[in-house]
């Protein structure tokens, strides 16, 4: 894989998503409705895979968990920032929608392009609302 310039590759898949979770099941059911969908989909279930993942795959969506053990989104959110991250980002929580809506304004102050939110649980057609959200 070559690098172009501004870190883009010279990748011909153009919608690439980056999944971040803890949860294997729902990194297996979003991978799924994502490739159906016409994404190619690497999924990272600690931040050193989402890290390594970011670097090589050069996502132009990213969908995160905001909670998670030992660095959750929030964190990600503001490694992003720092990465100057252009692509578009789905943040997804089984928690409280409050939180949701945190992490959303958070993103936002950050200046990064979050597109929406997903409340976990959530099914297919909810999550391919969502994608089509990142085109």
């Amino acid at each position: 894989m070559t690098l172009g310039r501004k870190g883009q590759t010279g990748r011909t898949d153009s919608k690439r998503l980056l999944v971040i979770d803890d949860e294997p099941a729902i990194c297996d059911f979003v991978k799924q409705v994502a490739e159906d969908s016409g994404f190619s989909v690497v999924v990272a279930s600690s931040h050193e895979q989402f890290r390594t993942s970011y670097e090589a795959f050069h996502p132009t969506a990213i969908m995160l968990d905001l909670v998670m053990p030992d660095v959750d989104g929030i964190a990600l959110l503001g490694i992003l920032a720092d990465q100057d991250c252009q692509a578009k980002i789905l943040i997804m929580s089984g928690y409280h929608p409050e939180l949701l809506k945190s992490g959303f304004r958070l993103g936002d102050g950050y200046k990064l392009d979050v597109k929406g939110t997903l409340h976990k649980p959530f099914g297919s057609a909810e999550l391919r609302a969502a994608l089509r959200q990142l085109d």
